[in-house]
């Protein structure tokens, strides 16, 4: 590998693979490499192709070169060089520099006779037409290869038309048209009927050895009946009746694979012993048979859909994204293909592909076997590997290094050269020899990595720049935290304060230090949502960089109708669209008066006048004249929210202006490119027509580590950890060696363990992304030890950890100081009594407030490890059941957390009355899982709190039960889907305050809190709080105490009566009657709740307001618990 630090030493006459680096100036390398080629090698600029990945990319590259070819221009003293020169700029519209969709476009128009393409083709989306496709072929195709089996078939691979569709998209969003893609296995449809009568045979088998009557005894085993296996029991019932039954009871079936395969036994005799385990064999045997069949049916599903959307787009003259790359590798593959090559490589004597660490099999391919195989053509490959993170959108890592040995191979004939750029023109040196420390580590890109990191050497164009910033105070910087088993919720809500505070500080050492010149890094944008609330009240400015696709964005709609209006002046329906936006913003109510204008009216001339505009295609001044001369820019005053609407327009202007100055589009043609280039399903080129949502404010910028690269921010807190490595979920694909197979089960360990290395692998690059948009200062979390097992711990802080001891100049550890909030912020906090904004029971707004969102909150108090809270800041954290606290043994529904979160959510939006009306019903549990309006909001639920819809039976059923069961001992005939809306307030929120520790007045602080459900039920009032924790004891009422005083819950639910003790106070006045108003408190633990069994109280704790202490006494009780453990 050739150190590349002098353009001149690139050698011009042979193939070349650049790795640069993040900010050692790949783009500059870019320019001033086609300046030598024009200058040196007297090539015009329009017969070197130059490919990168974006059209915003393409737009910047564009402006960089014209740029560097002026500059040469100015200093040239060669006349015939100059010329050349001066030719390339006059012809720069016909520059050859394109995305790589736009380059195999061109091919595929210039040679459209010998590639079979139509002539008229639209630009199409694989997701909506093969939509529309799968949805018919499930009606037509299944019956007709299972016939009558179809029922039993659906059943057993268990069928649900959204998930069917969701994994045969993403199967062929995976495999394409290729002979290096595969699927992992495929079938005949008479293979699927020997497949469908094996299992059935199976089935029959398992239902006979399940006729032993040892298996009655087992089930009535004291010990077997302390494992609560209730599924176990289920898949028994449905095996032995199946011989009778079929697929009547299929339901008890469904979930056996994860009820059985982790039953924990009991001690049973060495025959009961022996029957079990071989009955679980068999399950496993079957499970491994269904799994199999699964497959077999998604893969020939799969096959017969692609092929239908092909001959569909064939037939309809339409073109993918795909379509033009892979039509592109037909055609120089083609038997004819000769000719076509030879041609291409006339028209293109050089090559330049940049960011090639995203490309892929085929991508390589076509450039492959155009240029590299050629003895007269020059190909030049820039990227950096370790900034390979798009493996989502098939980006593939493995096809890189397949290219780089070739040109390992040339290289041996001096044929090639691998150069490798070693400058970092980005960050302070002290920062930079931080990042070498790190990257060289063997978790990261040492060792026997594939992917090595080189050391870079620093300049001093950092320090110039940033001339205000202290070099000696540059680095990488570690705070030494809490441990990554705490929630990303309560981690986020840990450290947002720190920086905040981190923040401010640095602000104070410069006047020329902003807002925007912080960088945090997420992994995901939910979490902003964390962050947000948690900055304001501090008092720091915090904008989410998101991007959007034009699509998506209501400017582009606004923009539609505008550009509809343009063209057509006259046309009064189109018109009448235009006027209703925010260009002209007429009142809808007076829309009328402008349906006949005259030629002379205001309205007209600016129409007219855009119109001749467009027809000389003079974009700029047609954009600028809407942007200043519209309405646009005086509907409102300068609020954030017109701000980014103005941001928004200009961006789609500036990705207009690229795109129809190089295409010399019309109108029209701008018209169609707003619309069907739609980023929610084009996820190969989506960031070729993205706008920024953020504006130019001077504000902390939060985005994700896809978001940031390519940008650089002084001072960078990368604080996007992950949880441990996610399991295996089929369909995925992995490359195999020479080819990429698309894994349709999670039977193959082989392939399990490839997308385990390669998403670890992945890892690794977003990591290096994330730490490099550093030019100042990186700020690191280190989640604890590596023993922690997440691969943030492995992989970053265990090499921190090391080079610490080694390396501690390079390295700071930095204190965590006390939080002080904005003081604006604070005042909201310093009140000593309840805070509750509601003035009366029944107009009390339902809250719609985030569960996600919390103060410091009662499971954080009652933590053994619980941590002095830091005066004055909302401390936020997810109110959880704490599952973590108690002695479970392995159950169907997920534990933890997000579960509880769901739970709650359901219960906060569900309709109380929809359950009401249906409990009358014996069938009311299946007609609430089929009402529409309660399976959306479920299964939206589900969607944003990450759960799969497998459990959507079970949830549905949890939330079904809690609602319609009469459990409740104060009245045997209440339900609480009897509670009409007014009588009934969710997630009422209090201030509490916290004593103080000893005679430290400073140690004052305040809990948020939200309290479940407070509900009035025949003039009394009571406290309900849901919970989702899991009991291996049962849920009877001795079990139930056993959890309340181990989690504490009885701390909780007192200072949840003071609060509601006072708010009842402050409403109800003199009239106020604590023992005769309020009846008592609920904890009622769902997974205990059985509608099935009536008038049983299993799941329900309750305290009636006799049997608890008086109010003044339970203050007592709280302040002394509070303070003792505040003391700690």
């Amino acid at each position: 590998m050739i150190p590349l630090n002098d353009i001149k030493d690139i050698n011009l006459d042979s193939h070349g693979l650049f790795e640069a680096s993040a900010g050692t100036g790949k783009t500059y390398t870019i320019e001033h490499l086609i300046g030598r080629i024009i200058c040196e090698k007297k090539i015009p600029l329009h017969k070197i192709l130059i490919v990168t990945f974006t059209e915003k990319a393409t737009s910047e590259l564009t402006a960089r070169i014209r740029s560097q070819l002026l500059l040469l221009l100015k200093n040239s003293d060669n006349e015939d060089t100059a010329e050349l020169i001066k030719e390339s700029l006059d012809q720069f519209d016909q520059a050859s520099i394109f995305t790589i969709h736009g380059f195999c476009q061109n091919i595929l128009k210039d040679y459209q006779f010998e590639s079979g393409s139509a002539f008229n083709v639209t630009l199409g989306d694989d997701v909506l037409i093969r939509d529309s496709i799968i949805t018919e072929e499930i009606i037509k195709t299944l019956p007709e290869i299972f016939n009558n089996d179809l029922s039993n078939v659906l059943e057993l691979i268990g069928f649900k038309e959204d998930e069917f569709k969701k994994s045969i998209n993403n199967i062929l969003k995976y495999f394409k048209q290729h002979p290096r893609y595969h699927l992992s296995s495929s079938a005949a449809p008479e293979d699927l009927a020997n497949q469908i009568n094996s299992i059935k045979q199976k089935l029959i088998e398992i239902s006979d050895y399940c006729q032993n009557d040892l298996f009655e005894l087992l089930v009535v085993t004291k010990d077997f009946k302390k494992n609560k296996a209730t599924a176990f029991c289920n898949t028994l019932s449905f095996f032995k009746n199946y011989k009778k039954n079929g697929f009547q009871d299929y339901s008890l079936f469904t979930t056996f694979e994860k009820a059985d395969f982790y039953l924990k036994k009991a001690k049973f005799s060495e025959e009961v012993e022996s029957l079990l385990e071989d009955y679980l064999e068999r399950l496993k045997d079957l499970n491994h048979d269904l799994v199999l069949l699964k497959s077999a049916v998604y893969s020939l599903f799969a096959l017969n859909i692609s092929r239908k959307t092909r001959d569909y787009k064939v037939q309809h003259n339409v073109i993918s994204f795909d379509d033009m790359l892979l039509n592109t590798c037909n055609l120089i593959n083609s038997k004819n293909s000769d000719d076509v090559i030879r041609k291409i490589r006339e028209k293109f004597q050089y090559a330049l592909v940049d960011e090639f660490q995203d490309t892929d099999i085929i991508q390589w391919e076509i450039f492959d076997k155009l240029f590299l195989d050629s003895p007269d053509n020059i190909l030049y490959l820039i990227g950096d590997p370790k900034q390979s993170i798009y493996r989502f959108r098939n980006a593939d890592i493995n096809t890189y290094l397949e290219a780089k040995n070739k040109i390992i191979e040339l290289n041996k004939d001096n044929k090639a050269h691998i150069y490798s750029l070693q400058t970092n023109y980005r960050s302070f040196p002290k920062l930079v020899s931080g990042f070498n420390e790190l990257f060289k580590s063997e978790t990261l890109f040492g060792g026997d990595s594939e992917i090595s990191h080189l050391d870079c050497l620093s300049s001093n164009r950092a320090e110039n720049t940033f001339h205000h910033l202290k070099a000696s105070t540059a680095g990488i910087k570690t705070f030494n935290i809490l441990p990554a088993s705490m929630t990303d919720i309560t981690y986020f809500n840990f450290i947002a304060p720190i920086i905040c505070n981190e923040i401010k500080k640095l602000k104070k050492t410069s006047d020329h230090i902003l807002y925007e010149d912080f960088c945090l890094l997420i992994s995901a944008r939910k979490h902003f949502k964390i962050i947000e609330p948690i900055f304001n009240k501090m008092g720091v400015p915090i904008s989410l960089y998101k991007e959007v696709g034009i699509n998506e964005a209501k400017e582009a709609v606004e923009l539609k109708y505008l550009f509809s209006a343009i063209e057509d002046p006259f046309d009064t329906g189109k018109r009448t669209l235009a006027l209703l936006t925010s260009f002209f913003n007429i009142d809808p109510t007076k829309i009328s008066h402008y349906a006949e204008l005259s030629n002379d009216h205001l309205v007209m001339k600016k129409m007219i006048y855009w119109n001749e505009l467009s027809l000389n295609r003079n974009w700029a001044k047609l954009f600028k004249s809407i942007i200043e001369n519209s309405g646009v820019m005086f509907l409102e005053n300068a609020s954030l929210i017109s701000e980014n609407r103005i941001s928004k327009f200009n961006q789609i202007f500036e990705w207009l202006l690229a795109i129809s100055l190089k295409e010399q589009f019309s109108l029209k043609e701008l018209l169609s490119k707003i619309e069907v280039f739609s980023s929610e399903h084009s996820h190969i080129e989506s960031e070729e027509n993205k706008i920024k949502s953020s504006t130019d404010k001077d504000k902390v910028q939060v985005m994700t580590i896809h978001a940031s690269k390519g940008l650089e921010f002084p001072f960078v807190f990368n604080v996007s950890l992950p949880s441990k490595q996610r399991d295996v979920k089929a369909p995925y694909w992995v490359n195999n060696e020479t080819n990429n197979i698309v894994v349709l089960d999670d039977l193959n360990e082989d392939f399990n363990n490839r997308l385990l290395a390669e998403e670890k692998g992945e890892f690794k690059r977003q990591q290096y992304v994330a730490c490099t948009r550093a030019i100042h200062s990186l700020y690191l979390f280190d989640a604890g030890k590596p023993a922690n097992k997440t691969l943030y711990a492995e992989i970053i802080s265990a090499p921190i950890l090391n080079l610490k001891t080694n390396q501690s100049d390079l390295f700071e550890d930095m204190e965590i100081n006390e939080v002080v909030t904005d003081a604006k912020a604070e005042t909201a906090l310093l009140k000593d009594e309840l805070k509750i904004n509601v003035e009366n029971f029944a107009s009390i707004h339902k809250s719609k407030t985030s569960r996600q969102l919390f103060m410091k909150s009662f499971s954080s108090l009652s933590s053994n490890h619980y941590q002095k809270e830091l005066h004055g800041i909302e401390y936020k954290e997810f109110k959880a059941d704490d599952d973590q606290d108690i002695s479970v043994e392995e159950d169907l529904l997920p534990r933890g957390a997000n579960t509880g979160n769901l739970i709650h959510h359901i219960f906060e939006n569900i309709s109380f009355q929809k359950v009401k009306e249906l409990a009358i019903e014996d069938d009311g549990l299946l007609k609430f899982q089929k009402d529409e309006a309660c399976r959306i909001l479920i299964k939206n639920a589900m969607d944003e709190y990450i759960f799969d819809h497998i459990w959507f039976d079970q949830i549905s059923k949890i939330v079904w039960d809690a609602l319609s069961s009469k459990v409740f001992s104060f009245d045997k005939d209440f339900r609480l889907c009897d509670l009409e809306d007014n009588h009934r307030i969710h997630e009422l929120e209090f201030y509490f305050p916290l004593p103080k520790v000893g005679n430290n007045d400073s140690s004052k602080g305040y809990m948020q809190g939200f309290i479940d459900l407070v509900f009035e039920w025949k003039n009394k009032f009571y406290i309900l709080d849901w919970k989702s924790n899991y009991s291996n004891e049962g849920y009877q009422r001795s079990e139930l105490q056993s959890l309340m005083t181990q989690n504490e819950y009885d701390l909780q639910y007192m200072i949840y009566m003071v609060s509601v003790y006072r708010w009842l106070n402050g409403i109800m006045g003199k009239d106020f009657n604590w023992s005769k108003s309020f009846g008592g408190v609920i904890y009622l633990f769902v997974r205990g709740v059985d509608s099935k069994v009536p008038n049983n109280d299993s799941g329900v704790y309750f305290e009636a307001t006799e049997n608890i202490l008086p109010i003044k006494e339970i203050r007592d009780v709280i302040v002394e618990k509070l303070s003792k453990k505040r003391s700690l």
